[in-house]
């Protein structure tokens, strides 16, 4: 039971995913700034770990971010959870 309980990457990533969402919608550009500084820090240390699912994912996620700095639109792909969840599972 304790082990249903923890937190995993997948369930972090997808709740930073819903939360991107939401701020785009909101045209919230402070929390895309947050998130996208703490998807960095997730990033590099995948890249030190060689997490090469886990960067890719993070990678779109982050390219999505700059799209809407440069553009104001997404034109970027946007992973959904399901892609999160089988992808970190």
């Amino acid at each position: 039971m304790e082990a249903e309980k923890r937190m995993t990457v997948a369930d972090l990533i997808c709740y930073m995913r819903q939360q991107l969402l939401e701020a785009k919608i909101e045209k919230n550009n402070e929390l895309i700034k947050d998130l996208q500084t703490l998807l960095n820090i997730i990033f590099k240390v995948a890249e030190i770990k060689e997490d090469k699912t886990l960067t890719l994912l993070l990678d779109k996620l982050l390219y999505a971010m700059s799209d809407y700095f440069i553009d104001d639109e997404w034109k970027s792909e946007i992973p959904s959870e399901e892609e999160i969840n089988s992808k970190l599972s």
